[in-house]
C-alpha cells in the first residue's frame, strides 16, 4: 500500500460454532488445502476494549483524534490461489493496544445520527488515496452502512467523492448489506444505481437465498453477490435442498 513492497499472511479464519479441539483442525486444513496445512495454526482472539454505553462519542472521538484504523483483509480465489481483492475493515484503537471490533464500534456509533455515514465517508477517503498511491491492480473492497444508503444528503456527498475519483472507481467494490436493503428496498435500490454510475462494482453482502433475497437480486445493479456464512454451511450437507442451491 502506498506505493510501498509489504509482506503479508493470508489468514484462513474459522467459525468454530460447534467444533472443538481435534474438529477445529480438521476442518482448518480442509479450508486452506493441503499445500498450506503445516502453516495453520489456531490461536485465540486478542482481548478487546469494550465500548462504552456512550459508543457514539467513543466513535467519533477516535475518528477526530486518528484511533480509527484500516486493515486490508486478503479474498483467495480457490481456483487460482490467486488475491481476487482485499477487504477493507475498520477497527478502532483502544487501551493497551487492544482493538476494539467495528462491529462494536458501529452498533453503537448507529445510535447517534449521522455518524455511520461520517465514518463510511472517512473510509471511502482513505480507500481512494491508497488507490491514488499505487494499490491499483487488485481491487479493494469496503462496506457502506444503512445510514449512507437511506441518507438522500449522506448519499449524495458520498457519491460526489466517488465522480471526484473517476479514474480509482472500477478498483473500488462497494459491499451492501442484504439488511440494510431490506430496511427500505425502494430507496435502496435508487442508492444502487446512483452508486453503480460512479463505475464502482456493487457487491452484496450477507446474501440469505429467501425469497425477498432473491428478488433484490433482480431489482439491484450488482456484479458480485457474497453468500451469508449460515446459507453456505446449509449448502455443504448432503439433506441441503437442490431447487436452492441451483438457483444460488
Amino acid at each position: 500500500l502506498g506505493g510501498g513492497e509489504h509482506r503479508a499472511t493470508g489468514l484462513a479464519q474459522l467459525a468454530l460454532g460447534p467444533y472443538a479441539g481435534r474438529e477445529v483442525v480438521r476442518h482448518g486444513h480442509r479450508a486452506v488445502g493441503p499445500r498450506h496445512r503445516d502453516r495453520v495454526r489456531i490461536r485465540p482472539e486478542p482481548p478487546g476494549r469494550a465500548v462504552s454505553d456512550s459508543g457514539a462519542e467513543d466513535g467519533r472521538a477516535a475518528l477526530r483524534a486518528g484511533d480509527l484504523l484500516l486493515y486490508a483483509q486478503p479474498a483467495v480465489d480457490l481456483r487460482s490461489g490467486e488475491v481476487a481483492h482485499r477487504e477493507v475493515l475498520v477497527r478502532m484503537r483502544g487501551s493497551a493496544d487492544s482493538l476494539v471490533p467495528a462491529s462494536d464500534v458501529l452498533a453503537a456509533a448507529a445510535q447517534e445520527p449521522g455518524l455511520c455515514a461520517e465514518i463510511d465517508r472517512w473510509v471511502v477517503d482513505k480507500a481512494l488515496a491508497s488507490l491514488a498511491n499505487g494499490s491499483r491492480g487488485t481491487r479493494l473492497h469496503i462496506n457502506l452502512s444503512g445510514e449512507t444508503l437511506n441518507d438522500g444528503r449522506a448519499l449524495a456527498r458520498f457519491v460526489r467523492v466517488l465522480h471526484g475519483a473517476a479514474d480509482r472507481t472500477r478498483w473500488l467494490g462497494l459491499e451492501i448489506g442484504e439488511a440494510a436493503i431490506q430496511r427500505n428496498v425502494v430507496a435502496a435500490s435508487a442508492a444502487a444505481r446512483q452508486l453503480a454510475a460512479t463505475g464502482c462494482p456493487l457487491v452484496l453482502d450477507g446474501f440469505t437465498g429467501t425469497q425477498a433475497a432473491f428478488e433484490q437480486l433482480q431489482r439491484l445493479p450488482l456484479d458480485q453477490v457474497k453468500i451469508d456464512g449460515p446459507v453456505t454451511r446449509e449448502l455443504m450437507n448432503e439433506d441441503a435442498d437442490d431447487a436452492t442451491l441451483r438457483a444460488i
